[in-house]
């Protein structure tokens, strides 16, 4: 560790990793006041809208805060295992964009990956979580995967909750470092 900081990497997060296997999952889709609409090239602004939203008074490895644009993070989420339209939803409640849940599958492993998942600050405190992280396990049902896998910040006590409640269990943990290129001022003479 001292070493590692010494050349300039800074820790951001230790993540737990998080798995919840085939029977935990519902075997109806979950009744919910949310609707979830599948990503489109069209819908791609709103998605960004609605993700860097969720970044606001976010808990989850919050120095990673502006270290990317929200599209460099899109395009990375998209890089990941087999990529399906299909599986990035815009989370709706009474006409309004509330939060978004982005999937990933990865079919060699039998996972379905939970790659990123937000509530906007106006819409948190409702157990939305919950709903999405419990349609997030019906889909990997309907598509015959036998688990969900995800990484969570292991100081965000409430995804933490949330995701025990949706019966969610720890299986590894991992330490997060990173080395940002040093901020240059511009001075004016």
């Amino acid at each position: 560790v001292g070493l590692v900081a010494e050349v300039g990497f800074r820790h951001l997060a230790h993540l737990l990793y998080l798995v919840a296997q085939e029977p935990e999952f519902p075997l109806a889709r979950p009744e919910s006041p949310l609707e979830f609409e599948p990503y489109s090239p069209a819908s791609h602004p709103r998605l960004a809208r609605v993700v860097e939203a969720t970044y606001q008074q976010t808990m989850d490895c919050p120095g990673l805060e502006k270290v990317r644009t929200t599209d460099d993070v899109l395009a990375g989420y998209r890089q990941m295992g087999a990529f399906d339209p299909d599986h990035w939803l815009i989370v709706r409640h009474a006409g309004s964009d509330v939060g978004c849940l982005l999937l990933t599958d990865h079919p060699r492993h039998q996972n379905l990956e939970l790659v990123y998942m937000g509530v906007v600050p106006a819409a948190r405190g409702k157990r939305w979580g919950y709903r999405i992280a419990r349609h997030a396990q019906w889909v990997a049902r309907q598509i015959g995967r036998r688990r969900l896998v995800l990484a969570v910040d292991e100081t965000n006590a409430p995804a933490l909750k949330m995701y025990q409640d949706a019966g969610f269990k720890a299986w590894e943990r991992r330490s997060v470092w990173a080395k940002f290129p040093p901020v240059v001022k511009n001075h004016q003479q």
